[in-house]
């Protein structure tokens, strides 16, 4: 289970600031296969092997180019918000048809009187955006570390601003998890689908990066506190894309 991590995101739901839009211990280091979606057809032909498979990151000529000069769906006014929290803000510039900026979420620690979780003394926020069967993609940033046990499946994608990042899905059993997904399963919706949280590959200045992960919100954390349904429209492969597209608001 995502227990650590989304008892982290739980720790901070009591002191965060919602601002209505207008429109997650550590894993155990492990072997984890990259599937980039640019290369479906050679996972094809190898997903009836057992075996732990390993590629190369997608350079960055595999990963979509998209514009940064997106605003993500955010307003001004929460724009200026996440601003305010003096960590690096990612977003993605593109998210599936139909999605829409719900509510962002936040948690100062830059004053001495902040009263929300500061793990590590970093703010953290998260974007959430919804369609209009409440499924919901959920953009996190999280101070201190994450994680706490695995998935069913799991594959590892390259990004231009968090390099190789994870992404899990399915049923946990600690005893047969971590499968390499075939072709069927990256292009189909999948319950309990994120990607693991981590940094910014390179820090941005002086200023220190907290763990991004993005969430599928089907989970019972997120169904309670935001109103999500189970996921009927992320697939692993639209995860990796959104992953791709992220941006740093300036």
């Amino acid at each position: 289970m995502k227990w650590f991590y989304k008892n982290s995101l739980l720790s901070l739901g009591t002191s965060l600031l919602c601002l209505s839009g207008c429109s997650s211990g550590c894993f155990a280091q492990q072997v984890v296969p990259t599937v980039p979606t640019t290369n479906l057809a050679i996972l094809a032909q190898n997903s009836t092997s057992t075996e732990s498979q390993t590629n190369p990151p997608p350079s960055s000529s595999n990963v979509p180019a998209i514009s940064a000069t997106s605003s993500g769906g955010l307003s001004d006014q929460q724009k200026a918000s996440l601003r305010e929290l003096g960590i690096p803000i990612l977003f993605p510039a593109y998210v599936p048809d139909g999605f829409q900026v719900s509510q962002i979420v936040t948690n100062s620690c830059r004053t001495a009187t902040a009263t929300g979780s500061c793990r590590d003394g970093l703010s953290s926020y998260s974007i959430v955006y919804k369609n209009a069967q409440s499924n919901c993609l959920i953009m996190n940033a999280i101070g201190g570390g994450v994680g706490g046990g695995a998935s069913d499946f799991i594959f590892r994608t390259g990004t231009p601003l968090l390099g190789a990042v994870e992404i899990l899905f399915g049923t946990v059993d600690p005893r047969h998890g971590g499968k390499l997904p075939t072709t069927e399963q990256l292009t189909a919706s999948q319950s309990d689908l994120y990607s693991f949280p981590v940094r910014l590959v390179a820090s941005t200045g002086s200023t220190r990066s907290p763990n991004y992960n993005i969430d599928a919100g089907d989970g019972k954390y997120y169904r309670t506190t935001y109103g999500c349904s189970q996921n009927t429209s992320i697939t692993p492969a639209e995860l990796e894309k959104v992953l791709q597209s992220l941006v740093i608001l300036n």
